[in-house]
């Protein structure tokens, strides 16, 4: 990702410091995002310990055309025992 590059701090790092921490199923919605564009969704699961498994990531492409629809994924994130992170960055 670009942001880990500008910061100089490898992508887990960004993920734990930015990405929005749950410990159960939730439904999250990213607005703004432009047209036709690749994403990647990163997850990193944790245990209660803090202990981190491996990451996860999940490419996805929003539409060419405009409008005001919803796209949606299902995200299974699997060795999860405690808590997840899920962060999205534009992919270059």
């Amino acid at each position: 990702s670009m942001f880990s590059g500008m910061f100089g701090v490898p992508i887990d790092s960004l993920v734990h410091m930015w990405g929005v921490l749950k410990d159960t199923a939730y439904t999250h919605l990213w607005t703004g995002q432009d047209a036709a564009t690749e994403y990647t969704i990163y997850a990193s699961p944790m245990d209660g310990s803090g202990d981190v498994f491996p990451m996860q990531t999940l490419i996805v492409t929003t539409l060419a055309g405009g409008g005001s629809g919803l796209a949606e994924i299902d995200l299974q994130v699997s060795e999860i025992t405690a808590y997840f992170r899920v962060l999205l960055f534009k992919s270059i």
